[in-house]
This record gives C-alpha cells, structure tokens and sequence, in this order.
C-alpha cells in the first residue's frame, strides 16, 4: 500500500499556549482540539491544528513534552503559503517572532518568501505566490 496523504507535521514547543496563540494570530491556523498522552516516554500535551479548523487537510501539531525538554530549535522548517507576505512578517514581529531572512522576491519561481522565527526561534518559511 502507498502513501495516502500528507497529514501533518508536530512541532515540539517549550510554551504550548503561547505557541498556539503565535501561530493563530500570525499564521491564521484554527486550533481543532488539544489533547494529552502519557503512556510513553514522548508524553505530551498537543494543540492540533489546521487552516480550515477542521482535520481534513494537512495540520500543525504544537506538542509539548511532558517528560523531558524540547529540542533545540532550527532543525526543522515549517512552511505556509500566505496572501499578505508584508502584512504576515509584520503581523509575526508585532506577535514577538524575528525576522531572519527579510521578504525577498523569485521571479524563476514567481513566488516572494521571507523567513520568520517564532517567539521560541523555530524557523518559518512565508511564501506569496505571484498572481
């Protein structure tokens, strides 16, 4: 059997509430629900969510770990296609987040992007395709 979908990607935060306030007000995510697992060394309180609200696409989980730290940050990049670039890197600084690579234009790809941090330094990729 093949893959089916791209389902989601778990982010491992050190403020889960903060981290999910980040990426609603800064991204638009919709929390979907949050739940708890204890039963293993990667216990851990997650926030699922998802650009619709609902689990029928792909979805950002926010997972702290209840047993142990989080890594460091920077390994792992996190990208989301917006409609605003400006007003998203603007939205992010405003919302405690750095700005690392300033917006910048591809014309090959007819995208512009920015790199973003969070409050916590995970790196983000903000991508506007052009119209």
């Amino acid at each position: 059997m093949g893959l089916l979908a791209f389902s989601f990607t778990k982010l491992v935060v050190g403020d889960l509430d903060a981290a999910a306030k980040f990426y609603g007000e800064v991204i638009g995510l919709k929390e979907i629900t949050r739940t708890t697992a204890t039963s293993s060394e990667y216990a851990q309180d997650e926030v699922i969510m998802s650009a619709s609200g609902r689990n029928d696409g792909p979805m950002l989980l926010l997972v702290k770990y209840l047993k142990k730290p989080a890594p460091p940050t920077g390994g792992a990049w996190t990208g989301f296609i917006v409609d605003d670039l400006d007003a998203r890197v603007a939205t992010a600084l405003a919302a405690g987040g750095k700005e690392l690579v300033p917006a910048f234009h591809q014309e090959e790809n007819r995208l512009s992007a920015a790199i973003i941090a969070d409050p916590e330094g995970h790196v983000i990729e903000l991508v506007q395709m052009d119209a």
